[in-house]
């Protein structure tokens, strides 16, 4: 990739949710050193057991977090968009990366070294703060995972994910409400601890029932209350 300058590497470093409270100077002073990258889609940009030597700041792309079974069952943890975060506590404890990190497209991205991010939040109490806060939101994220694995039926988690990734990515239309995000069904089953197979099974049933649709890279809720109904009713 080409030599970004300072300049351009503190305005990658604002999109993040974690840097973007700080002010120029600090922004500054952290650019100087970051090493920007580029992942091409499918690279593993952090591989669990490996110990934690970069954090990693999402800019364009986006990035799933997953961890494998002896036997290759994919669990989908999280999905990093941009201005995301990924590394940090591996980063912060200097122990081994938990999970697998892959670019879902191409990526463009921030790494931040251990020793230089270290230092920066021990001069920077505010990046420290906001850090914290995105830890706890990962980590009320988990639970949320573990709660669901463990208490809901499969239709529950499907719906329960659907209606978290039309947060993100729906848009209301005058056929109902579109969620435009191109999650392969392997994702979209590891994200709810099922196989593909038990998710195309009742994605079928519900699109036989005329309360989806589903397609390419998009999937419409047609009528979102009918469909609710039906998973609290089961």
């Amino acid at each position: 990739m080409r030599h970004l300058t300072r300049a351009e590497v503190t305005a990658l470093l604002r999109c993040s949710a974690l840097f973007r409270t700080l002010d120029d100077d600090e922004l500054d002073a952290l650019a100087s050193k970051a090493q920007p990258a580029e992942f091409p889609a499918g690279q593993t940009l952090v591989r669990r057991g490996d110990h934690g030597e970069a954090m990693i700041v999402v800019v364009t792309g986006h990035v799933k977090v997953v961890t494998t079974s002896d036997r290759g069952a994919e669990l989908l943890i999280n999905i990093i968009e941009p201005g995301g975060i990924l590394g940090e506590l591996a980063l912060l404890d200097g122990g081994e990366r938990s999970a697998d990190a892959v670019a879902l497209e191409n990526v463009e991205a921030v790494k931040l070294p251990r020793t230089a991010f270290l230092a920066f939040l021990r001069a920077h109490p505010r990046a420290s703060i906001q850090l914290l806060k995105l830890l706890s939101e990962k980590l009320r994220h988990t639970t949320e995972l573990a709660e669901d694995a463990a208490f809901l039926d499969l239709p529950s988690r499907l719906y329960r994910r659907l209606v978290a990734l039309a947060k993100l990515y729906g848009s209301q239309t005058d056929k109902g409400l579109l969620i435009a995000h191109k999650m392969p069904q392997k994702d979209l089953a590891g994200s709810i601890g099922a196989s593909r197979e038990s998710v195309n099974k009742q994605l079928r049933t519900w699109c036989s029932m005329g309360l989806i649709e589903t397609g390419s890279g998009y999937a419409l809720i047609k009528d979102p209350h009918a469909l609710e109904r039906e998973v609290a009713e089961r």
